[in-house]
């Protein structure tokens, strides 16, 4: 592909040998977030449990007992540690299943999120990306693009669509629908996301600046635009440095001013797409 440039190939492996050992970190300290949600919830009504998906259904139809749940949140633990020195994809595999049964869990009161898909994903496309000695540099590094691709994908897909969207509700619009394009449509959807928080104000600083003229209709559909070129980030290094900023700060934006949390998503990004080698560089010269 005239878009790869296979120079880069070395940099692509050294740095996913650094994000081979940090998204396992990471997920440690999601699953210790999930095993703290679990010790909370334990002190309420347990009949707050409602499965909404066949998987819940299935294998968390009700409050999971402190000895089911530990002892898959401990094997997740322990699988985040042993995948570090010890790299198959069988263990790989079965952390991905432990770390479905949290999210399962985690989501089981009959409200369904997507804030940790890109965790998931990463642990995913990593089951098949497996550093070994004798490895081809050019092959491996096509696959970690391959993977960081798979990544991105959702990104662009999204962009994709709200693209599509826009352009068909400015042909056909509908009265009854908020637009992007519309002045409050960031505030009207900060404020719906409080009141299923069961919040009742928003921050005067934040009124203050929902009434920018033109702000936030050139700041969203930057956004989107970004969104839409995000596969491009895993062609070239150079790329990655303006596009993954642009789509941390997506997620920033969505926190601070639509009220919408996405820390697994942003911490999953920084640590894949780090440009570790600006560092290791440095310490070689």
């Amino acid at each position: 592909m005239l878009l790869i440039k296979s120079s880069e190939n070395d940099i692509y492996v050294e740095n996913y040998k650094k994000v081979d050992v940090l998204l396992r970190i990471i997920t440690f300290f999601w699953i210790s977030s999930i095993i703290a949600k679990y010790v909370e919830r334990s002190k309420l009504d347990k009949l707050l449990t409602e499965p909404v998906n066949w998987f819940q259904k299935v294998f968390i139809a009700e409050f999971p007992s402190p000895t089911y749940f530990y002892s898959i949140a401990i094997l997740g633990l322990i699988l985040c540690i042993y995948t570090i020195f010890y790299k198959n994809i069988i263990t790989r595999f079965l952390l991905f299943l432990v770390l479905l049964w949290l999210n399962a869990y985690q989501w089981g009161n009959g409200v369904l999120s997507h804030s940790s898909y890109l965790l998931f994903l990463a642990h995913f496309f990593s089951m098949f990306l497996i550093i070994k000695k004798d490895i081809d540099i050019h092959a491996f590094a096509k696959q970690i693009r391959y993977f960081q691709i798979g990544i991105l994908m959702t990104y662009s897909l999204a962009g994709f669509w709200k693209f599509f969207n826009l352009f068909k509700n400015i042909i056909s619009p509908n009265p009854d629908q908020s637009q992007w394009y519309e002045a409050l449509s960031v505030r009207t959807n900060a404020i719906t996301n409080l009141l299923v928080k069961s919040e009742n104000h928003i921050p005067e600083w934040k009124i203050i600046i929902y009434d920018i003229p033109y702000f936030w209709q050139i700041s969203t559909y930057t956004i989107f635009f970004f969104q839409l070129i995000a596969i491009f980030a895993a062609l070239r290094l150079k790329w990655s440095y303006i596009i993954i900023p642009a789509i941390i700060s997506f997620h920033v934006y969505n926190t601070i001013f639509i009220e919408t949390f996405f820390y697994p998503a942003i911490f999953t990004l920084i640590v894949v797409f780090f440009p570790y080698q600006l560092f290791y560089k440095k310490q070689n010269a």
